[in-house]
């Protein structure tokens, strides 16, 4: 189960864009879910299909079977809402778009799954 932890904006460390980083936890991942979902989350940027760019991070305890990901969001200066609450649903945007893109990457792999058992 894929749950939101939490959004920051990070320090200021391009001159135009400012970057948001985006937090989520994943429970009960096996080496093998988590191998497909780093090899998927670069489609994560082409699913939203918008004019920011994004870089991920992962943190992966096998042992515990818990992995940590993060999307940095760089977006440029002159798109960045002026109110908190257009801020804040822009940052929902991706929240969900994300949860979404991660519900559908993890479907297409229990399908692929049930495809070698059949």
């Amino acid at each position: 189960m894929l749950d939101f932890i939490n959004f920051e904006i990070l320090d200021k460390k391009k001159p135009f864009a400012t970057e948001v980083l985006i937090r989520f936890e994943e429970t009960g991942v096996n080496t093998e879910k988590y191998s497909f979902i780093l090899d998927r989350l670069d489609n994560y940027n082409l699913y939203m299909d918008t004019k920011y760019s994004m870089t991920y991070e992962t943190q992966y305890n096998e042992h515990e079977g818990i992995l940590l990901m993060g999307i940095i969001i760089s977006i440029p200066d002159r798109l960045v809402p002026d109110d908190d609450d257009k801020y804040n649903q822009l940052i929902a945007v991706f929240i969900k778009g994300f949860q979404q893109f991660h519900e559908r990457t993890i479907q297409f792999l229990k399908n692929k799954k049930e495809k070698v058992v059949a």
